[in-house]
């Protein structure tokens, strides 16, 4: 529900921020582990490919599941009022 508190630019922000921060945990990751990546077949494209699909489906679920969230929220202030 913190998301559905927000307004859209304090959300933009957010994911924004999200995604600054796991773009400099992937390339971490890739530095720290790109032997046994590499030794592993795994090419840096493949495995920032994957790290931005796998941010794409985790905002998509939040953003999804915030609005839900939303609409719940509604539905009990409506009929509370």
């Amino acid at each position: 529900l913190f998301l559905a508190r927000l307004l859209p630019l304090e959300v933009s922000i957010w994911r924004t921020q999200f995604q600054v921060l796991l773009t400099g945990a992937t390339w971490v990751a890739w530095l720290d582990h790109r032997t046994a990546l590499a030794d592993s077949g795994t090419h840096r494209r493949e495995f920032f490919g994957e790290a931005r699909r796998e941010c794409i489906r985790f905002l998509g679920r939040l953003q999804r599941n915030t609005a839900k969230e939303a609409e719940d929220f509604a539905a009990v202030a409506v009929s509370i009022a």
